[in-house]
């Protein structure tokens, strides 16, 4: 038998004495559907850790490092700026029940707001570090098993099997694997 839920709770975020949003937390619907969506941003954000991996930096020499990080900083910023800000627009409107809002959030929600209304989407999302985990999990392993992460790029990163759920089975079937 299930039971069903109540609506999830809601917060309502002010900014300037002036309520601007009610966000409540995401569902991993919500997650995978925004990573759907954002597939090539986050693509992108994979990229730039990629190649920031594969940037030899001479952690022995302070000085060389220094030079090292003022070369390539430059690049960093413009990479992050590019995909960052559509995520996280994308995110604040699907908590706010506005998802085709993104736009509006991005180009006028200046950053402490959108900060303020991230962390109490993430309260409500997850009760514990242990639930942002296990959540974390379900959603990568769905999106590594649907293939949908990035349009299909050959580049997808390899997602290990999800984590045990709370009523002890796997959260995944066995017979799965990862492609």
């Amino acid at each position: 038998m299930l039971k069903k839920l109540q609506a999830a709770p809601t917060v309502e975020v002010s900014w300037n004495g002036e309520v601007v949003a009610s966000v409540r937390g995401l569902a991993p619907a919500d997650i995978t559907n925004l990573l759907v969506s954002v597939g090539e941003d986050l693509a992108g954000l994979f990229s730039l850790i990629e190649d920031l991996d594969k940037t030899k930096i001479d952690t022995k020499d302070a000085a060389a490092a220094a030079d090292q990080l003022m070369t390539i900083w430059p690049e960093i910023v413009s990479k992050v700026g590019v995909h960052t800000p559509d995520l996280l627009a994308r995110l604040i409107a699907t908590a706010c029940d506005s998802p085709d809002d993104w736009e509006l959030v991005r180009d006028s929600y200046p950053f402490p707001l959108q900060f303020e209304i991230l962390a109490e989407m993430a309260r409500l999302t997850f009760n514990s570090p242990e639930g942002f985990r296990r959540f974390v999990g379900n959603v990568l392993l769905l999106v590594d098993l649907s293939g949908t992460l990035t349009s299909g790029s050959k580049k997808r990163p390899r997602i290990a099997p999800g984590p045990q759920s709370s009523a002890g089975g796997s959260t995944a079937s066995s017979s799965a694997s990862p492609s």
